[in-house]
């Protein structure tokens, strides 16, 4: 017979159980706790097992590549290669390689441009390209800041309209003057000014102009008409 402990007495029970058909002996531990042995287990349908998670692993062939940083601090494009993803291409309708690029937060080699001019004691004349900036080939650019103005610098006999803007020639597109400083006054001093800082990205092959003009008769200006560009690869 078993045996029974001290603390035990008068309290003791037997327990069988049925295994379908024949009334068997429950078992315990040394400590008294039921002994349950586990024979089989189901797992629920399309629940994840080591096998299937080895084989997920596999198939993820992402190819991170991040590279340094640029010149100014810039960081590169992160390329994914998604050639062992399921192909969504037709469902979506609209990749069209198996490499995603994800867009940097900063432009890559940047170089920063300035265009400028500045002149005292010009006097009246028809429009007049002071500068020019084309989006090279294989570039992106950012215009960043713009300023135009003028002062009247001697009196003129009749006062004319005075003007100092900056033209934006998408290309392919059709010109808008994005920036013009005007004034219609023959005294010493008189000026007219407008200046910005903005974001205009710009493609390959768009085109910026400085222009100034002045309709006076007689007298000269001091003209000014200026842009900073930060160009970088596409």
């Amino acid at each position: 017979m078993p045996v029974v402990l001290g603390g035990d007495v008068g309290h003791r029970v037997l327990l069988y159980g049925s295994d379908g058909s024949v009334l068997r002996v429950i078992h315990t531990d040394a400590s008294g706790d039921l002994q349950i042995d586990v024979l089989s287990s189901a797992l629920p349908s399309g629940a994840a097992t080591q096998a299937t998670l080895a084989s997920i692993l596999a198939q993820l062939d992402v190819a991170l590549s991040t590279r340094a940083l640029e010149a100014g601090g810039n960081l590169d494009l992160i390329q994914i290669n998604t050639s062992s993803f399921v192909d969504m291409r037709g469902p979506l309708g609209s990749v069209a390689t198996d490499v995603y690029r994800i867009a940097e937060p900063r432009e890559r080699n940047p170089v920063w441009i300035t265009r400028f001019y500045g002149v005292a004691g010009v006097a009246p004349h028809l429009a007049v390209n002071r500068w020019t900036y084309t989006v090279p080939a294989g570039k992106k650019a950012r215009l960043q800041t713009i300023f135009a103005s003028m002062i009247q610098d001697a009196v003129a006999a009749v006062a004319g309209l005075v003007t100092a803007s900056i033209n934006y020639t998408p290309s392919g597109g059709s010109i808008t003057r994005i920036a013009e400083a005007t004034k219609i006054n023959l005294a010493v001093g008189s000026e007219g000014h407008v200046g910005s800082g903005v974001d205009v990205l710009m493609g390959a092959g768009d085109l910026l102009q400085g222009v100034t003009s002045d309709a006076n008769t007689g007298g000269t200006n001091r003209l000014l008409v200026s842009a900073t560009i930060v160009e970088f690869a596409a």
